[in-house]
């Protein structure tokens, strides 16, 4: 349904998800370990594997999306066409 939501959770939950550099960590210092320093020290039971995610796009009358759609289905419907064929709006 038209303004529920939708893409504001999607953008939402996109930040939330860390977005590993490179290196394989968030914090830009190359060593993996995702505290900021160059040391090669890990804290103890501290688990570093990021989760992975994708977003979708499932709205395909949107003009803007404010998130990195990893699938957009604006790419494959046409809404327009699709209301003209059903007489729709």
């Amino acid at each position: 349904m038209a303004g529920s939501g939708k893409t504001t959770l999607m953008a939402a939950l996109q930040r939330s998800l860390a977005v590993p550099d490179a290196d394989g960590d968030d914090d830009g210092d190359g060593d993996g370990d995702g505290d900021g320093d160059s040391d090669d020290k890990q804290e103890e039971g501290r688990d570093e594997k990021l989760p992975v995610g994708y977003c979708v796009n499932l709205d395909p009358a949107t003009k803007l999306v404010p998130f990195g759609a990893s699938i957009d289905i604006r790419d494959t419907v046409d809404y327009k066409e699709v209301m003209k064929q059903h007489r729709l709006g």
